[in-house]
């Protein structure tokens, strides 16, 4: 870690490496003198942009395996390849690869937005031709079949007359 000053060294030629996270690594030589001081002021140089990331519904980012936000995210991203996914549960991640330069500095990138995983519902009922409502809103009338998003889902039956059915 810098400030870094080391134990004393014998005379001669050494090299130094200094490496940060996010930046290009910096690497010298330095001559050492008896009963001298040698200092070196390395100038580390950026290796990444500044990237923001959407994606629709609110959707996950993660960010070579870490999350980094829903819907949106800004931050800086390394030079080179970056694994982006996006996750909604009930949906298949959608998983891209990016070679991020430094000229994608400032830059917005869409996401693909998570594909939904459909099940199909039936719902029948008797009598007929009763309202059905799903997640409450109504839907159609009985009988019905549809596509829905897995996961939980509440489901209404009414008629006027009689009592309403629920489940979830």
């Amino acid at each position: 870690k810098v400030p870094f000053k080391s134990k004393e060294l014998p005379s001669g030629q050494h090299r130094i490496r200094i490496t940060k996270p996010m930046y290009k690594s910096f690497q010298t030589s330095v001559t050492v003198k008896d009963n001298e001081t040698t200092q070196v002021y390395p100038q580390l140089i950026a290796n990444f942009a500044n990237i923001t990331l959407e994606v629709a519904d609110k959707a996950e980012i993660w960010v070579n395996g870490t999350l980094r936000g829903n819907g949106r995210w800004s931050g800086a991203l390394a030079i080179g390849p970056n694994k982006v996914e996006t996750r909604k549960p009930g949906h298949r991640t959608q998983t891209m690869s990016y070679e991020v330069t430094a000229s994608m500095e400032g830059q917005t990138l869409n996401l693909k937005v998570p594909e939904a995983i459909l099940g199909t519902l039936i719902v029948e009922s008797t009598p007929p031709i009763s309202d059905v409502y799903i997640d409450g809103k109504l839907f159609s009338q009985t009988p019905v079949r549809t596509h829905l998003p897995v996961g939980k889902h509440q489901v209404k039956i009414s008629r006027k007359g009689y009592k309403d059915h629920m489940t979830s």
